[in-house]
């Protein structure tokens, strides 16, 4: 089991020479195309987030989130979309939560920007726990490069099992789940702007041919080199466990404006796209979005 502790925003009273670093990393694939539940819950290091939804009397756990930049996380769009209305008028709160090696990371979304036509959405959040010991954030570092067909791809999400208002009997948040990694090859590209279909995936996505599950929405999917390419939009289950999964490409997001990242004196107003080193292009400067 493992515990986190609410606390104020440890730069909200900075000292002098105080550092915060965020390190971009890159993720490792299954040796074959499988699912697991992950022993390790802190195999991802904080990157992989799981998205809470919170009053004084229910706790929900639904959809997963990409640390991607300080204090930026992409999630999809359906995950948060269902609660914008009670979140705005304070009947819940929402966080994400981030199991690093050296323990619990809490965050607190303060900013949620939907995108239009997409199934993408940018969260801005604040931490509110303990800093790490070595003042450390690990992040997935985004790539444009778009999977071929028979590229190997990884779909990462939290699923919850259960979730309570209470732990152990007293005020506070518990939940029990697990880490899920699916691997399958890219079975087709859809990457135009009109998607697969005019109705169900309407925007840019790959099919990889691999189950994925309820819980997993808005998780990561990396590429062979360990990059960031998309979030799991849907899936289908076939028999004996099979499935196909849709993954929404990340190219929207590197120039839609938006309001968020921590430490907030370094992000105090709208943020226009996020930023060119966030992003590992693999295209000519003629046709990247963010010339990266």
């Amino acid at each position: 089991m493992i515990y986190g502790e609410v606390a104020p925003d440890p730069t909200a009273t900075p000292q002098v020479g105080d550092t915060v670093r965020f390190q971009p990393v890159t993720i490792k694939l299954l040796d074959d195309d499988r699912t697991v539940f992950m022993e390790d819950a802190g195999a991802f290091d904080g990157v992989l987030l799981s998205l809470h939804f919170a009053d004084d009397d229910e706790h929900l756990v639904h959809g997963s989130a990409v640390l991607v930049g300080p204090g930026i996380a992409l999630t999809a769009k359906h995950v948060i979309e269902p609660y914008l209305e009670v979140l705005a008028a304070g009947h819940k709160h929402s966080m994400c939560i981030g199991i690093a090696q050296n323990g619990m990371q809490l965050w607190t979304v303060r900013k949620a920007t939907l995108l239009h036509g997409q199934d993408l959405a940018i969260l801005g959040l604040e931490l509110n726990s303990a800093m790490p010991h070595d003042r450390t954030f690990r992040q997935a570092i985004i790539s444009t490069r778009l999977p071929r067909i028979g590229d190997r791809v990884q779909i990462v999400g939290y699923r919850a099992t259960s979730a309570s208002r209470t732990l152990e009997g007293k005020p506070g948040y518990s939940v029990e789940g697990s880490t899920l990694v699916s691997a399958g090859v890219v079975r087709e590209r859809y990457p135009t702007a009109s998607g697969r279909d005019s109705v169900m995936l309407p925007f840019p996505v790959i099919e990889v041919e691999c189950a994925s599950w309820g819980g997993m929405s808005g998780g990561p999917v990396f590429d062979e080199k360990g990059d960031l390419v998309g979030l799991l939009c849907s899936s289908f289950t076939v028999d004996q466990g099979q499935g196909v999964s849709y993954v929404s490409l990340l190219w929207p997001v590197l120039t839609t404006e938006f309001e968020g990242g921590w430490p907030s004196a370094a992000f105090p107003g709208a943020y226009s796209g996020l930023t060119d080193h966030l992003c590992r292009c693999q295209l000519t400067t003629q046709a990247c979005p963010r010339l990266c």
